[in-house]
């Protein structure tokens, strides 16, 4: 998984959006229970943002802060099967896939990385076709 963010397009009305190469999981799920605490999320957004000219953090109201990680529901999934499908972006134009696979590539983290090739893989079989 990799997340693009609203720096990756040309316009920054978009959200960031989690691209995921995997459309259906067959697995059993494993769910914590209660809600985790603020202090497990900061590595997963230090993870994505530390890097970035202006990073997102969780600079905002306590109560707004509060209820935001309260929806958040972690899960633990043991995976029996995978069917993939890739989501890469190819709805979007030619530059804005251009745009969000420089974008990663410049996250330079693994998973950033390897979404960007698979981008670039699609880009030149598109190119390719008929």
């Amino acid at each position: 998984m990799s997340l693009y963010t609203p720096a990756h397009f040309a316009t920054s009305d978009r959200a960031a959006v989690a691209r995921l190469m995997h459309d259906h999981a067959f697995a059993t799920l494993v769910t914590p229970g209660t809600p985790l605490p603020l202090v497990s999320h900061l590595p997963l957004v230090h993870r994505f943002e530390h890097d970035r000219a202006e990073p997102w953090t969780f600079a905002m109201p306590p109560r707004q802060r509060d209820a935001m990680v309260g929806a958040i529901v972690a899960f633990r999934m043991h995976i029996k099967r995978l069917d993939a499908k890739f989501k890469l972006s190819q709805n979007r134009t030619a530059e804005d896939r251009g745009r969000v696979a420089a974008g990663l590539r410049t996250d330079g983290y693994a998973e950033a990385l390897n979404t960007a090739a698979w981008m670039e893989i699609y880009a030149a079989a598109k190119k390719d076709a008929p």
